[in-house]
């Protein structure tokens, strides 16, 4: 990995991968690039595709400090511009969704095409509830438990049912990398603070809202008020999928997301 250097000193790990027009695919709540290697092989054939760990995790910089999804995306931009990328397409995931929101409405010059895949406006009833109880658990319980629940509400019943051991892997390997728990639990804080409801009705971008009907992090009835709010842009709900969809479905996730990506007819 290669590393860019903030301007208060911090650290932020990233990868490119592939050559041709550029292509940012930021992350969610874990915040690590490899989530998304499954589609990194197909996409890198035709874009110059971005990646990074957010600060906060994986081999970024580790520090408590203020989080915030606005902070998280100047470091997105900050990327960009020591790449030397002045516009790209931008595909956010969860967190990354919210990330990327912000990018489209604060640069709208910086941003393509852009695709929001299973992410929210801001935070209900429901997200509010959730994210407190992920905080408490954290904070009360460990690590231990909190990562065996997020393997059960990003990864559908049937996968976890097919895939025991895997999946008993995942948990104890998130566990295991997860950063410190107050460095956690300030980014869920930054998660429950995002709220841009009255704004992404600004958005420019042609943007395509995907997500799973099965997801319980952030349930289809985000996607349908996300599309309502934005100008003109398309949805995909995949029937299957849950919360983690670009690795539980990778194949139908890459399949869509190419195919809009590619599509000349978009503005």
């Amino acid at each position: 990995m290669s590393i860019l250097t903030l301007p208060d000193g911090d650290q932020l790990c990233y990868q490119c991968h592939g050559s041709g027009p550029p292509l940012v695919l930021i992350s969610g709540l874990a915040g690590l690039s490899g989530f998304w290697s499954p589609l990194l092989p197909e996409l890198s054939k035709n874009h110059r595709v971005i990646v990074h760990d957010h600060r906060g995790t994986g081999k970024s910089s580790r520090r408590l400090m203020q989080f915030s999804v606005e902070q998280m995306a100047g470091d997105v931009l900050a990327l960009m511009d020591e790449l030397g990328v002045k516009k790209a397409d931008i595909v956010g995931h969860s967190t990354g969704g919210a990330i990327a929101q912000v990018m489209a409405i604060e640069d709208p010059a910086r941003v393509g095409k852009l695709v929001l895949s299973s992410t929210w406006p801001g935070p209900d009833a429901y997200f509010s509830r959730l994210f407190e109880f992920r905080k408490a658990l954290l904070t009360q319980s460990g690590r231990a438990l909190y990562s065996e629940l997020s393997l059960l509400t990003t990864r559908p019943p049937e996968w976890i049912r097919d895939n025991t051991e895997y999946a008993a892997q995942l948990a104890a390997e998130k566990s295991g990398i997860m950063p410190d728990n107050d460095i956690a639990t300030a980014r869920i804080e930054a998660l429950l603070r995002f709220d841009r409801r009255d704004e992404i009705h600004q958005i420019t971008a042609a943007t395509l809202v995907m997500g799973a009907a099965d997801d319980t992090i952030t349930p289809p009835y985000f996607i349908r008020e996300l599309a309502d709010r934005i100008p003109d842009a398309c949805t995909h709900v995949f029937a299957f999928g849950g919360h983690a969809l670009p690795q539980i479905i990778s194949r139908e996730y890459l399949s869509k997301l190419q195919i809009y990506l590619n599509e000349p007819n978009i503005r």
